[in-house]
């Protein structure tokens, strides 16, 4: 006959999810958040509860500070990162695996400011910098300007002015590589005259 007692020790579960996305020279913060029913510690009864975090994968530079990573990545860390943690209450454990995304924003770089004459037909290449090489940028245009025409992947503007266009117009154009992080917007002025005499 057995007389003690008998420790059933419930996992801990790893309930946060953690965002995908940060930007370099941008410091990414995560708090794992960890849903466990022990009251007692397992080793321990007369003693609460706890549970330790460590990091078994990822960047060189990632800390860790009790329950919460911290990285501040660089430009040169841009691209995929592996993040691989674990919980545990000594007994049991559960780890949490992620890719966390190091995105460089796209920066449009060409001109703001274009002139066009009346019979000509305006071309413009909305020209974007970004150091992902893996993503392809895609843009758009908000605009009340009549018969303005652009290639979405190339970033191609085209339109041909008629004399009710004469004046100065304002274009908003924008350049998406698919983040939410990842976009970069600018205000065009184009200024179309008349043909000259």
């Amino acid at each position: 006959m057995f007389y003690g007692e008998i420790y059933v020790n419930a996992p801990p579960t790893i309930t946060s999810t953690p965002k995908k996305q940060t930007q370099p020279e941008t410091t990414y913060v995560y708090e794992i958040l960890v849903d466990d029913k022990n009251i007692k510690n397992p080793n321990k009864t007369t003693e609460k509860n706890q549970i330790f975090f460590s990091i078994i994968e990822g960047p060189k530079t990632l800390t860790l500070d009790s329950n919460k990573i911290q990285w501040t990545p660089t430009p040169q860390d841009i691209g995929e990162h592996t993040i691989h943690l674990k919980a545990t209450d000594t007994i049991l454990e559960q780890e949490q695996i992620f890719s966390l995304y190091v995105n460089d924003q796209p920066k449009i770089i060409s001109v703001d400011s274009l002139n066009i004459n009346l019979g000509d037909t305006l071309k413009h290449y909305i020209a974007a910098q970004d150091k992902n090489t893996t993503k392809e940028l895609t843009y758009s245009i908000r605009t009340g300007i009549n018969n303005m025409m652009l290639n979405a992947k190339t970033g191609e503007l085209t339109w041909v002015p008629t004399p009710k266009d004469l004046g100065l117009h304002l274009l908003e154009v924008s350049v998406s590589d698919g983040f939410d992080l990842g976009e970069d917007a600018q205000t065009i002025k184009i200024f179309v005259h008349g043909k000259p005499k």
